[in-house]
């Protein structure tokens, strides 16, 4: 992906992260897992936003017991829209080469196999507790 797209498509998506955790703090949460909606189950991305609030709450533990992916979800929306300001402001490409580098690593089996297990058992629990 190119270096443009690539921070239009970043900066696009944390924009409607902030505006979906804004709503979300200021309503009643919705359920819009189509996955969820379709099967029943819960995907292993169900309950992220609410861990989010939650760690913006500064209820750390009980983030993690909804889903340990909202801790990795607000370390994003925090760091790498900043990231792509910091590069579009210098004029360097960083996040861009780095991007590259974690694409073409993530292909690997030794790296893939882990990430898609955790994904896997995070999945498992969020059925078991019902989420």
């Amino acid at each position: 992906m190119r270096r443009n797209r690539l921070y239009m498509l970043i900066s696009g998506l944390a924009i409607c992260s902030y505006l979906w955790l804004l709503f979300n703090l200021s309503s009643i949460a919705l359920n819009v897992c189509f996955f969820k909606q379709i099967t029943s189950l819960p995907c292993p991305a169900c309950g992220t936003t609410q861990s989010v609030l939650l760690l913006l709450a500064g209820k750390f533990h009980a983030s993690l017991m909804v889903n340990p992916l909202g801790l990795l979800a607000l370390m994003l929306l925090i760091l790498v829209p900043m990231w792509v300001l910091i590069d579009t402001l210098a004029g360097k490409s960083t996040l861009h080469a780095f991007y590259i580098k974690t694409e073409k690593l993530i292909k690997k089996r030794y790296i893939a196999s882990p990430l898609i297990l955790f994904m896997l058992i995070n999945w498992a629990w969020n059925i078991m507790k019902t989420l």
